[in-house]
């Protein structure tokens, strides 16, 4: 077995942030829900997977991305952590 190259808090800080910070995100598909990965914080569903998104690296990464602006949008704003829901992207629309 090799050592992968990179950690995965390098490779998605913002994930790693959320989860240390915020919420945990959840990993698979079942009879509940379509998406690849989900990012729950104590008010719910923050963020879930697209159908464009077929592959666990691809959700990744669009959740780190997501995540990023989530957290510049808070910052900015100086949202409470329950503020942004799923129904409101982080730019607004």
């Amino acid at each position: 077995m090799t050592v992968p190259k990179y950690m995965f808090t390098e490779i998605y800080p913002s994930i790693t942030r959320w989860i240390n910070e915020q919420g945990w995100i959840e990993i698979g598909q079942d009879e509940n829900s379509e998406s690849l990965i989900r990012a729950i914080d104590e008010g719910g569903l923050v963020w879930k997977s697209s159908e464009k998104q077929t592959t666990i690296n691809d959700a990744l990464y669009a959740l780190e991305n997501y995540l990023e602006k989530w957290f510049e949008e808070s910052s900015r704003h100086k949202c409470l952590p329950f503020s942004n829901r799923i129904m409101k992207k982080p730019d607004g629309n």
